[in-house]
């Protein structure tokens, strides 16, 4: 605890006494006048020799720092225990940093694999945005005006065949949303891929953001999922 030092409970063998003894020591108290297997005696005026460890916890609790103690030499049976005993400790903590240290790791390897398929996927994803981009330029000039984006999102079923295309705002909104800065009503092919594979990795906050501002959007986003 904040002692500095850690207790164990040793029975003699011989005559079944009860022994409080020392089993860790921090840095500042490791020196020759305590080591491990040390038998506490007293803590202030309280003889301890027979306490169980709840009992001496309970009684350090109520201690006021600094605390008093005196302790006994070690035997070769109790420093024999306490050295067990620190030896099983560090077993269990060594045992535990490896089990979090594994768990670390086969974290980091389910991110490193959900990484590479979320590649790969993207790469299928760009080839055939990049195959649908080029189908829809219909004039070839390598960027989608209102007429082509329209026709496009037809063809990609966003819009069933009884129901009028979006209008020209809406297409212009959407074409400003994948890129469109300079306000000119087209969308060149690295804009239009980027913003589809972009959306991918959207939040559900902003994808409701998507859904709400109309209906065109509403489907886009719709196809997009």
């Amino acid at each position: 605890g904040t002692l500095g030092i850690g207790f164990g409970q040793h029975i003699d063998p011989h005559t079944a006494s009860k022994y409080i003894i020392v089993t860790s020591l921090d840095k500042r108290h490791s020196s020759q006048f305590l080591k491990i297997g040390d038998m506490l005696h007293k803590v202030a005026a309280i003889t301890v020799d027979e306490f169980a460890l709840q009992d001496l916890n309970a009684l350090l609790e109520k201690e006021h720092y600094p605390i008093k103690m005196l302790f006994q030499h070690a035997t070769p049976d109790t420093e024999a225990h306490a050295q067990n005993i620190l030896f099983q400790q560090k077993k269990v903590e060594a045992a535990a940093a490896k089990k979090q240290k594994d768990a670390v790791e086969a974290r980091l390897e389910t991110q490193k694999q959900e990484e590479e398929k979320r590649q790969k996927t993207i790469l299928k994803q760009k080839k055939k945005i990049s195959e649908l981009y080029r189908k829809s330029n219909k004039d070839g000039d390598g960027s989608l005006n209102r007429d082509e984006l329209a026709s496009m999102v037809k063809k990609m079923q966003v819009y069933v065949p009884e129901e009028a295309l979006p209008d020209e705002k809406e297409c212009r909104k959407l074409i400003r949303m994948m890129g469109d800065m300079d306000n000119s009503g087209t969308i060149d092919e690295k804009e239009f891929t980027s913003w589809l594979v972009d959306h991918l990795d959207m939040t559900p906050e902003e994808r409701e953001a998507i859904r709400t501002e109309n209906a065109f959007m509403a489907k886009m986003e719709a196809f997009l999922r």
